[in-house]
């Protein structure tokens, strides 16, 4: 997949392309019928299958808006998009520049003088710009003057609620990890840089990989059984969430300890993917007793993960 940026993306002659617009934030099962409408409107129209996505999220650039803790990083989700079939990802910078244009003038200057967009394909739900244009009506009026047709996809719901990637996150922060991953058709995961730690598990015979996320919605404090993703390989492993309180920790660390692995990995970027939630955070009297609980951790880690 080719990755370009805006402003800074010229293409003097662009492509007849059929365009989604959107944050898609973690790619859920709602966004994918999105891009699977797209690749077949593609094929059939022969249109260029384009994605048009915003960086940083504009609830974080938006006076009066809460700030939206991201699912996914921006890196992971241009793998997402890749390995989804995207041919073209326009990563655009959302700023109050962009934030005042006039959703006409969006439309024109950006995704068809730009891009080339014939096709607009989107939820039946989407809006765009600061008047909030909707598909339905607004975009539907002037789409004939500015020769473009309009794709409306229906959406997919969950309890009664159109899916929403702040739907997932309320659930990763409640530890619903089993329904997140369901709405994201893949575990709910946490990729990041491997940073140095205190040490500290390694100082029990448990060595561990502390983790920098990339991004903010992560599950609640405790252990959890999960993948860990190094180098396209992927080792079982127990993963903490939490302030080491056995230690007296106060901030709140990620650590895998990752089954077979006896390699240093500093630096490098790695993907921990959640399958189930084995304790809460404790504190034990000593490091004897912490060592037994992990060694008992492990196990049934073990046990659990194929």
């Amino acid at each position: 997949m080719k990755v370009a940026y805006y402003p800074g993306y010229i293409d003097k002659s662009p492509r007849p392309s059929a365009v989604a617009v959107g944050v898609f934030d973690g790619l859920h099962i709602g966004h994918k019928r999105i891009m699977d409408h797209l690749l077949r409107l593609s094929g059939k129209k022969r249109l260029r299958p384009v994605v048009v996505t915003f960086f940083p999220h504009p609830d974080n650039v938006l006076p009066g808006r809460k700030k939206a803790l991201m699912l996914c990083s921006l890196k992971h989700r241009l793998k997402l998009f890749s390995a989804a079939g995207i041919g073209l990802c326009v990563v655009l910078k959302f700023d109050r520049i962009i934030a005042r244009m006039p959703y006409d003038s969006f439309i024109k200057q950006v995704l068809i003088d730009k891009i080339g967009m014939r096709s607009l394909v989107a939820g039946a739900g989407f809006s765009l710009g600061r008047e909030r244009a909707d598909i339905g009506n607004d975009l539907k009026d002037i789409a004939p003057c500015l020769g473009f047709n309009i794709h409306a996809v229906i959406p997919r719901r969950y309890k009664g609620r159109i899916i929403s990637s702040s739907i997932i996150r309320s659930l990763i922060e409640k530890g619903d990890i089993g329904h997140a991953s369901k709405l994201l058709d893949r575990p709910v995961s946490v990729l990041g840089t491997v940073i140095h730690g205190r040490k500290k598990g390694r100082d029990i015979g448990f060595k561990t990989a502390n983790i920098n996320p990339h991004h903010e919605a992560i599950p609640p404090r405790g252990v959890y059984a999960a993948y860990t993703i190094i180098d396209g390989k992927t080792y079982k492993s127990v993963v903490n969430i939490g302030q080491r309180p056995t230690f007296y920790g106060e901030d709140v660390n990620i650590e895998t300890h990752v089954l077979g692995l006896n390699r240093g990995i500093y630096g490098k970027d790695i993907e921990v993917c959640f399958v189930k939630k084995l304790r809460p955070e404790k504190r034990f009297k000593d490091q004897g007793l912490l060592r037994l609980q992990i060694e008992d951790d492990v196990s049934r880690a073990r046990r659990m993960l194929l």
